[in-house]
């Protein structure tokens, strides 16, 4: 809450959350600190990271590399030290391919084991994300930064 929930499309560029989703509250209440949303394709459909609210994230590392799609600004951002640890959904691997990109870390937990919501328009998921979308963490190096990550 409190920036705008963009989902990289041009339809959204001042939709503002009316709260934070369930697993933000509990990142808050065990002490985390929100500062940052990243970039990623429009509505986190492609492998190319870029929309035409932001534009183009580049790998950290060398241009001509893949950003990894979904979660590739933050993939970015955790690669580079922007970023120790980040929160994201995943289908079909938009928290898995970027930590492949950047050599980060990431978890794609059990579909339903977290809950997703959201106050942004679509507010129902289609079929295929109700079966296969799992919010997860991303950071770099998870199991050493010796987090109690509760769901």
């Amino acid at each position: 809450m409190g920036s705008a929930t963009t989902n990289g499309g041009s339809a959204f560029p001042q939709a503002m959350p009316t709260q934070d989703a369930p697993v933000v509250v509990r990142m808050k209440a065990a002490g985390a600190i929100s500062y940052t949303r990243t970039n990623l394709p429009e509505l986190g459909l492609r492998i190319s990271t870029a929309n035409p609210l932001r534009g183009r994230t580049l790998n950290s590392w060398t241009i001509d590399r893949a950003r990894g799609g979904s979660n590739g600004g933050e993939g970015s951002a955790i690669a580079t030290g922007m970023s120790t640890i980040s929160l994201g959904d995943d289908i079909g691997g938009s928290l898995r391919k970027p930590a492949y990109c950047y050599g980060t870390t990431s978890l794609k937990s059990t579909t339903g084991r977290i809950p997703h919501a959201t106050t942004i328009p679509p507010l129902e998921l289609g079929i295929a994300a109700q079966s296969m979308l799992a919010e997860g963490p991303a950071g770099k190096m998870l199991r050493t930064l010796n987090l109690p990550i509760r769901y």
